[in-house]
């Protein structure tokens, strides 16, 4: 999927050494091959590393449909006897994929997706080491965002390493999950996402379209671009600071972010003067420009409910 998690693993896979590390990638084919931009994005992998695909469903008795419509239904299952069945079910789904095949580390890079995160979750036999990535303040993804995010929590907790991508989320997951959803304190870690310097040189030595390089060259110094949602985690408020309060001897910048607001920030946004117009003829939605004491000025093509 053309998003920050594929962005971040593609970057993670090109900053391996092929001859120290033999990695395997698990994709879901239908997925792909029925969306070029999905497609795009898997033909970048890098040549050393291997794919395997996902083709079908899972193959349920009636019992473990029954546990699987209780998980959807309520988000979590009742007895350690449901969760054993629902363990088995994706065992044989595993085998089903892979086979016999064992790996040193099974990495749930994801982790939003049930079936893979339970797929690839500890099971009788595997002698793996089991990683699910928590890219996000998963609590607050799942009350804002992703209701069904609930049933993984449940999973969650199978796995020996929970990896968020920063210190500071790291805490806030282990302090949000930890106790709430029994899931060993322990467990949590971090990893920051691989930066491939190159990538973006290249790409911000790219032409402009007209109307952006229009909009760009009407700041008296540089412009900087923070393209993401502006949430906790992806550092905005850290991006603009930084910005605003740079080196000495640094023309001051005007910090912008690019990204998807929650009415609910835009609500809290401090001296909020908001305008809108019609972006180009793209058939985008209307174009959210707010400013705020902490960012400076902040463009928004969507605006979430």
């Amino acid at each position: 999927m053309p998003n920050g998690i594929t962005a971040s693993l593609l970057n993670l896979l090109k900053g391996l050494d092929p001859a120290e590390f033999n990695v395997t990638v698990a994709v879901d084919v239908e997925g792909i091959a029925k969306n070029p931009e999905r497609y795009e994005r898997f033909s970048q992998l890098p040549p050393a590393v291997r794919s395997i695909g996902r083709i079908g469903s899972t193959l349920l008795t009636p019992e473990e449909t029954w546990v699987r419509a209780k998980l959807e239904k309520r988000r979590d299952l009742q007895s350690q006897d449901m969760w054993a069945v629902y363990r088995k079910t994706h065992a044989r789904e595993f085998r089903r994929i892979f086979g016999a095949a064992q790996w040193d580390v099974q990495i749930d890079f994801e982790g939003y997706n049930r079936v893979w995160s339970s797929v690839l979750a500890p099971r009788a036999g595997s002698f793996s080491r089991h990683v699910v990535y928590l890219h996000n303040d998963m609590l607050e993804e799942w009350k804002l965002r992703f209701p069904a995010l609930r049933a993984l929590f449940g999973i969650y907790r199978t796995y020996h390493a929970l990896v968020s991508v920063s210190e500071t989320m790291r805490d806030v997951n282990r302090d949000s999950l930890s106790s709430k959803f029994g899931i060993d304190p322990h467990r949590f870690h971090y990893c920051h996402n691989m930066i491939v310097a190159d990538g973006i040189r290249q790409k911000a030595d790219q032409q402009l379209d007209n109307d952006l390089a229009e909009w760009m060259n009407t700041s008296s110094g540089p412009v900087f671009i923070n393209i993401a949602r502006l949430s906790p985690e992806k550092g905005s408020t850290e991006a603009a600071c930084c910005i605003r309060f740079g080196a000495s001897g640094v023309p001051r910048g005007s910090p912008t972010d690019l990204g998807w607001w929650p009415a609910g920030i835009v609500a809290q946004a401090a001296h909020p003067q908001a305008w809108s117009r019609k972006y180009r003829q793209s058939g985008w939605p209307e174009r959210k420009s707010i400013s705020c004491a902490e960012a400076g000025n902040v463009l928004c093509p969507f605006l979430e409910p």
